[in-house]
């Protein structure tokens, strides 16, 4: 099988949205590149509004033609997580089509848009690729998933996790290969992603393990809420008390135990740096998810032990170099995480630039390079974003679609 192609890029076209369970999963080799600035300040996934219809409506063209789905994506930076969030749900014959309004300046076409020579009322199209849940675009998602919830909440949290691997601080797409359990055709059963022996060798340095739900309106820390006033999008002033403060109060990361293996190395400092910095630099509010220690137990006589942390985060040995939970947020939750993403590099500190890792290793808080391993397979170029000529694809026999189910809030959303 063809290994993922390198971005998630925007397509116009003007077709349904297919639902096929059955198609098969590719390598995991992703891009990441998604900011903090992006995934955590964005009308789509920091807005409990469009949580909830998130969680509550199939992820199809018809959910986002109107409500809260659709004005969600008037953000040009929900644009850019929405991207993200289809290539991690769905499989690569699926995708999801969001019209924007007539007027242009309603919803800012973004740099990428204006060279796809996006138009008003002309469709948007978002494609799947990795199928970590094919079958979150099924029309009755919702009626059917009801006696299926162990089925919802695999899909929110790989999704999540697919979300968070792809954090990168600069928005610099570096690829990166992304490794788990997905639930299998058996109900009740998983299996793991396929990884070749080309992709072992290519990505061999485990960064960590990302896990927890980005899904759930009732966990948003309401302080960095992105609200629609009036047609104005409105991001959350924020202020320095927000420094530490979790964005998501159900997102989480481990590292490697293997990591100490030198007083370079301060795993806490590499992690808050992974999922803390924002594009802009400097000690801006907000983390992404919450750094909880090891993702395995250590000897407390290795070097850099004492920046651990907590041991043995994720339970179980790991399968085949891959964490499979369950997995603990905070010491003492009762809550386990099941379905961790664990993402290998290519090299250490790859998702920071070779300038961001010298920062990284001359003040004593990140990996010391290494050789980069030869590539054994040549990955495929970047997609050209593009406007399909000709007649759009036949939608004969594709599922009927469903409005969106309104979803209410138990209180005010907040201006």
């Amino acid at each position: 099988m063809a290994t993922l192609s390198l971005t998630a890029g925007i397509v116009l076209a003007a077709s349904a949205t297919s639902a096929n369970s059955a198609v098969p999963v590719p390598l995991m080799v992703i891009a990441n590149h998604l900011t903090l600035d992006h995934l955590g300040h964005n009308l789509l996934t920091t807005n409990r509004q469009s949580l909830l219809a998130l969680d509550r409506n199939p992820l199809t063209t018809a959910s986002f033609a109107a409500g809260p789905l659709h004005d969600a994506l008037l953000d040009p930076w929900a644009r850019d997580v929405m991207k993200d969030l289809v290539e991690c749900a769905l499989a690569t014959k699926q995708r999801v089509e969001w019209t924007p309004p007539a007027y242009e300046g309603a919803w800012a076409p973004t740099a990428e848009e204006r060279a796809a020579r996006a138009q008003p009322d002309s469709p948007l199209s978002y494609s799947g690729s990795m199928g970590l849940c094919p079958a979150w675009a099924d029309p009755l998602w919702p009626e059917r998933d009801k006696a299926h919830n162990a089925m919802r909440a695999s899909c929110q949290e790989l999704v999540s996790a697919c979300l968070l691997a792809k954090n990168n601080a600069f928005g610099v797409r570096v690829n990166i290969s992304a490794r788990g359990r997905v639930p299998s055709d058996k109900p009740g059963t998983t299996r793991m992603l396929q990884v070749d022996a080309a992709e072992k060798t290519n990505y061999p340095w485990r960064e960590g393990a990302f896990f927890g739900n980005l899904f759930n309106a009732s966990a948003l820390n309401t302080d960095f809420e992105v609200t629609l006033v009036a047609g104005k999008i409105v991001r959350p002033s924020l202020t320095t008390a927000h420094l530490d403060d979790m964005i998501y109060k159900e997102a989480f990361v481990c590292h490697p135990q293997e990591h100490a293996a030198g007083p370079q190395y301060d795993d806490t400092i590499y992690m808050q740096r992974r999922v803390c910095a924002r594009s802009t630099g400097g000690g801006q509010p907000g983390c992404l998810a919450k750094h909880v220690g090891a993702c395995q137990s250590y000897a407390a006589s290795v070097p850099g032990a004492a920046e651990m942390g907590r041991a043995n985060v994720c339970e179980g040995a790991p399968v085949d170099g891959t964490y499979t939970g369950p997995c603990t947020g905070e010491a003492g939750d009762a809550k386990r995480w099941m379905n961790p993403v664990t993402v290998y590099l290519r090299a250490p500190c790859d998702v920071f630039g070779p300038k961001g890792c010298q920062e990284l290793n001359e003040n004593g808080s990140g990996p010391v390079a290494v050789r980069r391993p030869p590539i054994i397979a040549r990955q495929p170029p970047d997609p050209i974003i593009r406007v399909p000529k000709g007649d759009p694809p036949p939608t004969d026999g594709l599922p009927a679609q469903r409005k969106a189910v309104p979803t209410q809030l138990s209180g005010p959303t907040k201006p």
